[in-house]
Order: structure tokens, then C-alpha cells, then sequence
């Protein structure tokens, strides 16, 4: 059979092919250019990464050539040098799993005694809860752990952690109910005393406290928490020579500029101005910015006559927000010496002696700072 195909068709079919023909080329086309593009970017990237290999293996050699050079002069020694260098490697890769480990051994301590009906859930409001506080959201897991306490009210290990993490944030009165949870349900972690303690002392307990200083070990009684609390007690009663006495132990075990500020406070109450001059000027070599340790300076020069000094050590005072009385830094030929010390007692006590709470925190915002810090810092050791 004869089939005639008419003539336009045939034409409209090749105009199609050819139309199809030329969208493909110029995606390919399109697609060349990109990977032209690609190509190159990655070539200037292997150049960069070849220019820090070159300045990281000149470096090495600078450093090689450092250590044998100081190992010849008898500076140092190389192997030790090597050998310390890797145990700190070794230190830091086995970081992250020790932390692991230390949240694994605490969850374990906190299910001990949870009934089993509840164990699933509080074990996963504890994780969660953990997690948030590692991730610095401490409100949010603070709220989430109280859930599981909730569950699980004997937890002594859960209860710990509560009770410090009140105590990190101030709030000592809920702190010390957390805390005298964990003692009823048995525990006997030293470090939970000392914790309470210094609830107990803050709050006014001071019989207490006192008892519960008097029983601690001796590395936490030489703390700087528990010698400064026992110290600023003393002081609080008006007896200096008890308060030097236990701010020098903490002098021994940590020599900081808080505690030289402390020793020297100390010796001016009992009128060893030379002696108070020594110590302030000891913690302004630590700490040249240490508003507290300026002012003590300046009444010490004060009480020696040397007023150009104590004008110039209240000046800077001033500057770095130490409340000053007006006639500290006027031109005047004699001081207020009455009015000076008043501001010096209040700069350490605060509202504590009118108030008689708040007995540790008010005051002072560093020492306090540093009171709560050296604590918790025992918590994380005791932890690990």
C-alpha cells in the first residue's frame, strides 16, 4: 500500500529535532561552565591547603630546631619536654570520655532506691535535665531535675546536685533544704556538709555552721570556702585575731590576691598598718586593678601620714567603682579616718551585721564570687 506523507509535516518534524538539538547543547554548554567553575574553586582551594601545610611544617622545624637548641644549652630537656607534650594530647583526646563517664556514674548514683514503676521516666527527665545544664540552659534544667525529684524525693545524689546548683545561683535557703534532703537520705559525702555549713552561716546559724565546721575533714576545712566563712564569722563578732588566724590557712593552701586582701584587712583591724600596707601592696602585684585592696592601701597610708599616696590609691579606687566617701579624694590636710572606716567596713560587710542574714554573700561581690566558685570547684573534684 502507497502512503504519501504530506510535505509540511516532514518539515515541521525536522525544525522539532533540530530545537530539541540545540536545548541540549546549550545545557551542556551551561553545565561545562559550572564544572570549569568547580574545577578552579577547588584547584585555589588545594593551593591554600598546600600553603598551610608549608607554613605548618615550617613551623614544626622552627619549633624542632627551638627545643634542640634550648635541650644543648641545658634549658630544658627534650624528652621530658616530648613526653609531657603527649600526655597532654592524651589528656585532652580522653576528656570528653571521662566527662561521659562522670554523667554516666552520676545517673547511676540517682536511680539508686527509684521505685521501678518510675525509673524510665526519671531517668530520661535526669538526662534531659543534665543536658540542658551542660549546654548552659541551668533555669531550664534545673526545672526539668525538680520534675524528677518530684518522682523520686530519697534521691540523695539528685538532691545533691539540686541543692548545688541553688547554691551556684545564690539561693541558699532552697539550697539548704536540698541539701538536708540528701543528708536524710543517708549520704555521707563530706562535701555535702561543707555545703550546708555555709547555708547554715549565711543564714545566721552560726551554732550550726560551727558544728559543722569543726567536723570536716582537714582538706575541705582549709578551703578557702571554709576558712573564709569561719574567718568572716569572727570578724562579725569583732574577733580580728580568730579571723587572721584562719585567712592565713587559707593563705598556705591558696596564696590568690583575695586572701593577701584578707590577711592585710585583718592586720589593719588590729592596727598593724605597716604590715596591711605590705599585704595590699602584695595583692595590687597580683592584681593591680583590685578596687578593695587600693582603698585598704590608701587608709593604711592614712594611718602612716603619708597622704599624698592615700590620695592617689583612693583616686584609683574611685576610677575602678569603689564607693569613696566625697573627702577621700579632696584636697584636705587631715582625713576623716572615722568616716573612712566606716566606708571600709561596709564595702566588706555590707547590710550583714543590720540584717544579720546574708552573712557570707553581702558585701564584698569578689570575695563572694570567689567563696561560691571555690566550693563548687571542690563539688566538680569530689564528682570525678
Amino acid at each position: 500500500m502507497l502512503v504519501i506523507e504530506p510535505t509540511k509535516q516532514r518539515f515541521e518534524e525536522e525544525a522539532t529535532a533540530s530545537g530539541h538539538d540545540e536545548y541540549l547543547v546549550e545545557r551542556i554548554s551551561i553545565l561545562e561552565n559550572h564544572l570549569l567553575r568547580m574545577i578552579d574553586k577547588v584547584e585555589r582551594g588545594l593551593d591554600l591547603l598546600m600553603r598551610q601545610s608549608q607554613v605548618s611544617l615550617q613551623q614544626q622545624i622552627l619549633v624542632e630546631t627551638l627545643i634542640s637548641a634550648l635541650d644543648e644549652a641545658g634549658v630544658i630537656g627534650r624528652e621530658r619536654l616530648l613526653s609531657q607534650w603527649r600526655e597532654s594530647c592524651d589528656e585532652n583526646e580522653s576528656k570528653p570520655r571521662q566527662e561521659e563517664q562522670r554523667r554516666e556514674r552520676l545517673i547511676e548514683q540517682t536511680l539508686e532506691g527509684v521505685p521501678a514503676e518510675s525509673r524510665k521516666e526519671f531517668e530520661l527527665l535526669v538526662r534531659e535535665g543534665l543536658t540542658l545544664i551542660d549546654k548552659r540552659e541551668r533555669e531550664k534544667g534545673f526545672r526539668v531535675l525538680e520534675r524528677a525529684a518530684a518522682l523520686a524525693p530519697q534521691s540523695a545524689a539528685l538532691n545533691f546536685v539540686l541543692g548545688g546548683e541553688l547554691f551556684m545561683s545564690r539561693r541558699m535557703t532552697l539550697a539548704r533544704d536540698y541539701l538536708e534532703r540528701t543528708v536524710r537520705a543517708g549520704a555521707e559525702n563530706p562535701l555535702i556538709f561543707l555545703l550546708l555549713a555555709l547555708t547554715y552561716a549565711d543564714a545566721g546559724e552560726i551554732d550550726s555552721a560551727q558544728q559543722i565546721f569543726q567536723k570536716l575533714p582537714a582538706p575541705l576545712r582549709q578551703t578557702f570556702a571554709a576558712t573564709y566563712a569561719v574567718g568572716r564569722l569572727a570578724a562579725l563578732e569583732g574577733d580580728w585575731t580568730r579571723a587572721l588566724s584562719e585567712f592565713k590557712k587559707a593563705q598556705a593552701a591558696n596564696p590568690s590576691p583575695e586572701v593577701q586582701y584578707l590577711v592585710g584587712l585583718a592586720q589593719y583591724q588590729l592596727g598593724r598598718y605597716k604590715l596591711t600596707l605590705r599585704y595590699a601592696e602584695k595583692t595590687l602585684a597580683a592584681d593591680a586593678k583590685y578596687a578593695a585592696a587600693l582603698f585598704l592601701k590608701g587608709l593604711a597610708c592614712v594611718r602612716l601620714g603619708d597622704s599624698a599616696t592615700a590620695r592617689q590609691a583612693f583616686a584609683l579606687a574611685r576610677s575602678l567603682g569603689h564607693d569613696l566617701p566625697p573627702q577621700a579624694s579632696a584636697r584636705r590636710r587631715k582625713f576623716d579616718i572615722a568616716e573612712l572606716e566606716g566606708c571600709l567596713e561596709l564595702s566588706f560587710f555590707g547590710a550583714a551585721r543590720q540584717r544579720k542574714q546574708q552573712l557570707l554573700l553581702s558585701g564584698d561581690e569578689r570575695l563572694a564570687a570567689k567563696l561560691i566558685d571555690d566550693a563548687m570547684g571542690e563539688a566538680v573534684v569530689a564528682a570525678r
